[in-house]
């Protein structure tokens, strides 16, 4: 189709976020890994522009959790996938954002959005048809956040570059009330997180140093 821009998967079906507006999120059969296949492609509703293209992509416990850019519409959507071949959305929310990644653990959901004030916006999804936000962090200037990745109460959080810091490590243990641990200047966008003990694992747009490793046991000093 227009274009992958995010992927999740589990066992044999992978979940992709997809660029064509007539088909945000599009489920794959990997069960035999040389000839994947297409197996359903779903439009999300009440979502419509040229905003409405698929950005961000998460799966848990038989919900895939989708983000778009700035739409017509809710740009935050919960899809039950639990029947493949039928997929069915179960709850949405107008972010009036791009979201930009997303993570969740359990009830919440942590969402990397483009919104100037909640770069981060939290929110409590047991119940999908009524979500509700219970926190935000809105980091030093105006950046957009492109990326999060959460290790227990400790979520970090990467931002385009530009004149403030782009990578983030927060204590999200009281989302009312997130403690900043520590930032640092990059120097390039971080566009995505993943974290291993004492290691992050940061993609960058650095051509330069697109794969950077930062020692992290000490979050006040970070190298």
């Amino acid at each position: 189709g227009a274009g992958l821009n995010a992927v999740d998967a589990t066992d044999n079906y992978a979940y992709v976020a997809n660029s064509d507006t007539n088909a945000q999120l599009q489920i794959m059969d990997v069960s035999n890994k040389s000839i994947p296949r297409l197996l359903t492609p779903y439009k999300l509703p009440n979502v419509s522009g040229s905003g409405a293209i698929g950005k961000s992509i998460f799966f848990n416990n038989n919900n895939v959790y989708m983000g778009t850019k700035t739409a017509t519409g809710p740009e935050f959507h919960i899809v039950n996938v639990a029947t493949s071949s039928s997929p069915q959305e179960v709850g949405s929310k107008e972010i009036g954002a791009d979201v930009n990644s997303i993570f969740v653990a359990g009830n919440t959901a942590y969402l990397a959005t483009s919104d100037p004030n909640e770069e981060l916006k939290i929110f409590d999804v047991s119940d999908p048809a009524h979500m509700s936000e219970i926190g935000h962090f809105n980091a030093t200037g105006t950046e957009a956040s492109n990326s999060l990745y959460l290790v227990g109460s400790t979520l970090y959080f990467g931002r385009v570059t530009g004149i403030d810091n782009e990578f983030y490590i927060l204590n999200v243990s009281n989302p009312g009330s997130i403690q900043l641990l520590r930032s640092q200047h990059i120097g390039s966008s971080v566009n995505g997180i993943r974290v291993r003990d004492n290691l992050a694992f940061l993609g960058t747009d650095d051509a330069n140093k697109e794969f950077q490793v930062w020692n992290i046991a000490n979050p006040a000093s970070i190298t």
